[in-house]
């Protein structure tokens, strides 16, 4: 690397900074369901299944199981996860503040923007893999050809992070073909081979991924592709608007957006950016599952943003250029992200994001665990990692696998449907955990009704979403635990 690491005292310092503030948001923040269904797997799978079975329902690629694998066998605590996330976020930050080319200024925004310091640090998800591997990736960028070894076998991590940096990664790979083909005969044997073998290395980690990932014909989720114009252009739009993942305003993210692509089309970077973003937004358009995996693009925006800068002469700060120009742009959208980040630091230090803590903590102070407890939606699960053993005996018979089966084998009611209600009724248990999300509709409440004539209700036990500047209660977090009026009696 032409770059080295530039050691200050005050990166120093900004680290620890930033270790203390995610740490400390760590250890109150409360996981949900997402988070929990990770470890459960790692926990209590075994290693072959994990790998060659279960990922084919969870549609993500093994790297965030693989890493989980030894703490969560080992017994460690759920909150492990929690130390875990933040301690590869720190990690991180670290290594840009050390080695990013960026302005100091820019780094240190950079380090507590939202995605960086909160969604993919505090929230412990397999993209805060994302955030460190592409800081990896820029740092060896330069040396793309000189030390191919690295840059793919970076470039295989990431694509195992998660079917989105996998297409990133794979767009980063048709770029650098394109590059290779204008420097091909400038080479001499020796690195031509290592190149290719590097090459050839990439080709083989991808093709292994459908022998994980491909979906079983009795997955729940194999459906609900959504090819449609409208569909295209809602993705669009969600991404440049408001809710997007860049900025609060459309006319600020496209200013600042095309400001920046200005500067990649003079750098020679604008397909490096553009290409890879365009097969990531094609997966978030025709699959919508969640908002949270969006940051990618902002965090992707900002790796190309290095790249570009990386190697050019340096300028007075205050010149007018397009460089400068887009160091503005990309300042805008770090200041409003910072803005976010604290924002949402402090939501959730205050509120519970996910009610499950609580749900597990009832349970246990009132010693109700050995009971007869069913569950009733998916997000029940959120309660398990907090638990050795399945506490839902509705569940697997009350055995493992602990976390939710996507497959069509699982009975456990997601919904308090009349085969659900019909089903507590029978076996009359203790205690029902029930998730509001399972009673959102009109029909589900009725029947939440009828039930509750047999159930004295607990809670809610309240979870709070956190995206960007938008939070509040949201019901696929929160929980009610129905006693039953035969076997308890409730003082006032």
């Amino acid at each position: 690397m032409k770059r080295g690491a530039r050691f200050r005292w005050w990166k120093i310092l900004i680290v620890i900074i930033f270790a203390a503030l995610v740490f400390t948001a760590a250890s109150k923040h409360e996981a949900f369901t997402d988070e929990g269904q990770a470890w459960l797997i790692a926990r209590d799978a075994p290693v072959g299944e994990i790998f060659f079975k279960w990922l084919h329902y969870e549609g993500h690629p093994s790297l965030w199981f693989a890493l989980l694998i030894i703490p969560a066998k080992l017994g460690l605590p759920f909150y492990s996860i929690n130390i875990i996330s933040a301690l590869i976020a720190t990690i991180s930050v670290f290594l840009f503040l050390m080695y990013s080319p960026l302005p100091s200024f820019m780094n240190v925004l950079f380090a507590f923007s939202y995605f960086v310091s909160y969604q993919y640090a505090v929230v412990a998800r397999n993209y805060v893999l994302a955030l460190l591997l592409l800081i990896v990736l820029a740092i060896f960028y330069q040396n793309r050809f000189s030390k191919p070894y690295s840059f793919f076998l970076i470039l295989a991590l990431l694509a195992n992070v998660s079917l989105h940096c996998t297409l990133i990664a794979i767009g980063i790979s048709v770029n650098y073909l394109l590059e290779l083909k204008k420097r091909w005969l400038r080479f001499d044997r020796d690195r031509k081979r290592r190149i290719a073998f590097s090459m050839l290395f990439f080709v083989c980690v991808l093709l292994l991924l459908p022998f994980q990932l491909w979906p079983r014909s009795d997955n729940r989720l194999m459906g609900g592709f959504d090819f449609s114009p409208a569909r295209f252009a809602s993705t669009g739009n969600f991404l440049i608007s408001g809710t997007g993942p860049f900025s609060n305003y459309l006319p600020v993210t496209v200013i600042c957006l095309l400001v920046i692509a200005i500067w990649f089309w003079k750098r020679g970077n604008l397909f490096l950016y553009l290409f890879p973003s365009f097969l990531h937004f094609l997966l978030v358009a025709i699959k919508p599952i969640s908002v949270f995996n969006h940051g990618i693009f902002f965090i992707y925006l900002v790796f190309v943003v290095w790249v570009s800068y990386e190697g050019t002469e340096r300028e007075r700060l205050f010149s007018f250029s397009i460089r400068n120009l887009s160091i503005l742009a990309l300042s805008v959208l770090l200041v409003i992200q910072v803005f976010w980040g604290f924002q949402a630091i402090a939501y959730d230090y205050s509120h519970s994001y996910s009610g499950a803590l609580e749900v597990s903590n009832f349970i246990k102070s009132n010693n109700l665990d050995k009971t007869k407890i069913y569950m009733v939606g998916e997000s029940c699960t959120g309660v398990l990692p907090y638990f050795k053993e399945n506490i839902f005996s509705n569940m697997n018979e009350g055995g493992k696998p602990c976390f939710w089966d996507y497959s069509k084998k699982n009975k456990t009611p997601e919904r308090l449907d009349k085969s659900a209600l019909e089903s507590i009724r029978k076996d009359k248990p203790d205690i029902v955990v029930l998730s509001l999300s399972a009673v959102s509709k009109k029909k589900e409440k009725q029947n939440l009704k009828s039930l509750l004539r047999e159930y004295h209700p607990v809670g809610p036990f309240t979870g709070f979403i956190i995206w960007k500047e938008q939070r509040g209660p949201h019901e696929t977090y929160s929980y009610f635990v129905l006693l039953s009026k035969d076997k308890f009696v409730m003082h006032k």
